[in-house]
């Protein structure tokens, strides 16, 4: 998950390239921290607290965006490490 390119987080949230950006993500989360049918749900609201299934988290990252400053997706398989390693 390293290395990916992140500017379509800071598009508008209706835009097409956010949305795809969105999607690629949650492809990614699921397949590496998921939690049977579920994740963290990275959003303003919810702040890698809570627990939702693919399309409650992609409506919550639709209507509410990414947590402030969430570029290193730790909780969603994302390793810590500030080298550029790949998973």
């Amino acid at each position: 998950m390293n290395n990916l390119d992140r500017s379509w987080m800071s598009l508008r949230r209706c835009s097409d390239k956010y949305i795809s950006g969105v999607n690629d993500f949650l492809d990614k989360a699921f397949q590496r921290a998921s939690k049977g049918n579920e994740i963290l749900c990275p959003c303003k609201k919810c702040i890698n607290r809570y627990w939702h299934y693919r399309n409650v988290v992609e409506d919550h990252l639709i209507v509410n965006g990414f947590l402030d400053g969430y570029n290193k997706w730790i909780f969603h398989g994302e390793r810590l490490s500030s080298r550029n390693t790949p998973l």
